[in-house]
């Protein structure tokens, strides 16, 4: 369920963003978030439904600026602690279209 959010021109940098736009980047961010949760929420994830929904972000302040959230939806193991990548446990395909289709 790893999001990213990114601007539609392109060569802008984070810092660059005017203030107008803020609150448009914010809107979308909560919005991203409260799907994720939504989504972490369900009955096919069982082993989420009582836990506190945590996250991992990441700014890429450059060029072509990103937002990245990345969800931990699973709890780290072996791989994960030894190499500090986290493990994508979703097909991307099918977690756009759940995205795409969550109601809120």
């Amino acid at each position: 369920m790893e999001v990213w959010i990114a601007p539609k021109s392109q060569g802008t940098k984070f810092g660059d963003t005017p203030d107008a736009q803020l609150p448009d980047l914010a809107q979308v961010l909560q919005r991203a978030l409260q799907k994720i949760e939504a989504l972490a929420r369900l009955p096919e994830m069982p082993h989420m439904a009582e836990a506190p929904f945590v996250y991992n972000f990441y700014i890429y302040h450059g060029a072509d600026w990103y937002l990245r959230i990345i969800p931990r939806l699973i709890h780290r193991a072996g791989f994960e602690l030894g190499t500090g990548l986290s493990v994508n446990i979703t097909d991307p395909a099918e977690a756009a279209k759940a995205l795409k289709e969550s109601a809120i």
